[in-house]
């Protein structure tokens, strides 16, 4: 009788080992999983395991350069039916000092505005755009010249974006201060109106007419300046 009473006990004493047992490998385990569980938490809290990547990335596609290709201020004006005013990512106006243009080996590109006035802009190569016209705004009534208007017999059409018109009107500007044989200027009143052979395509021959003859290229800039250096219109045409 006292051999059987002994194996219950010694089985009980097993059952008890093993239930510690086990429960210190669970303890154990705990301890060394905490990290990783608290982790884990804090990941689902925060949007997932990706979400800092995710910022960064985000943060990082709001800055791209490919928003905007240069560091050019666009000048965009509002319709004629709304208040005459301009639509600007200002240009910084402050003067820039002796040392910083010591350091400033670059000319400005061709084109570039500075907003002198109020909504009165100035180009790189001394050009200024004001308000006035039909349109109420002269590179508001310029930049009507970037895509056709059929409603017209003849419309010349410049090739390009903004800053790319502006740069070539620039540019014809400049040369009619050198003069020579590409460069035509007559008298309007108190207008001088230039037509410039800038030697290449810059734009094509629009309007009605212009479409019917298979819309024809020009490689002339014609200018119309008050004050010398006041835009009233700017457009491509075919010749002299």
């Amino acid at each position: 009788m006292s051999q059987p009473a002994s194996d219950a006990t010694a089985a009980a004493y097993r059952r008890k080992t093993y239930a510690k047992l086990i429960i210190f490998v669970i303890l154990m385990l705990i301890v060394w999983l905490q990290p990783k569980i608290q982790t884990w938490l804090e990941n689902r809290k925060a949007g997932g395991p990706g979400a800092s990547d995710v910022v960064a990335k985000t943060d990082s596609a709001s800055t791209s350069p490919t928003q905007i290709p240069s560091n050019r201020s666009r000048v965009v004006i509002r319709d004629v039916d709304e208040p005459v005013v301009a639509e600007v990512q200002r240009p910084d106006l402050t003067s820039t000092t002796t040392s910083e243009k010591s350091q400033t080996k670059d000319k400005p590109a061709l084109g570039e505005l500075r907003e002198i006035r109020n909504i009165v802009f100035e180009s790189t190569a001394g050009l200024r755009y004001v308000p006035g016209s039909a349109d109420g705004h002269r590179l508001k009534h310029v930049m009507k010249h970037a895509k056709d208007d059929l409603s017209k017999p003849k419309h010349g059409v410049f090739e390009g974006d903004q800053d790319q018109i502006l740069a070539v009107i620039d540019e014809a500007y400049e040369k009619t201060k050198k003069g020579g044989k590409d460069v035509r200027n007559s008298k309007e009143g108190a207008r001088t109106v230039y037509i410039v052979n800038l030697g290449r395509k810059i734009g094509y021959v629009g309007g009605s007419s212009g479409e019917r003859s298979g819309n024809p290229d020009c490689r002339y800039v014609q200018l119309v300046l008050e004050d010398e250096n006041v835009v009233i219109t700017a457009y491509p045409t075919r010749s002299f």
